[in-house]
C-alpha cells in the first residue's frame, strides 16, 4: 500500500491550493499550505523535490492606504 501511495505522490505535478492568505511572522511572510496534503508535502520534502510556485492574486480586501485593523475581543 505504501508503495502505491509513493507512486501516486511521485506523479503529482500540479496541486490547486485554492484561496490562501499571507501570514506575517516578524519580518517574514508565509503562505499556509493545506494540512490535508501533509503526506504530499512530506514526500516532496524527503525526496528533495524542486518546485516552481506560481501565485495568482484574486482580489485585495483593502486598499493600500488602509492600515490593518486589529480585533479586540475584550468587551
Amino acid at each position: 500500500m505504501a508503495d502505491v501511495t509513493s507512486q501516486l505522490m511521485a506523479q503529482v505535478k500540479t496541486v490547486p491550493l485554492f484561496r490562501r492568505g499571507v501570514i506575517r511572522l516578524s519580518n517574514r511572510y508565509f503562505i499556509q499550505l493545506p494540512m490535508e496534503l501533509n503526506e504530499l508535502w512530506k514526500y516532496w520534502y524527503e525526496n528533495g523535490a524542486v518546485l516552481n510556485i506560481v501565485i495568482e492574486v484574486v482580489e485585495y480586501r483593502k486598499t493600500n492606504n488602509e492600515k490593518p485593523t486589529q480585533s479586540n475581543s475584550n468587551p
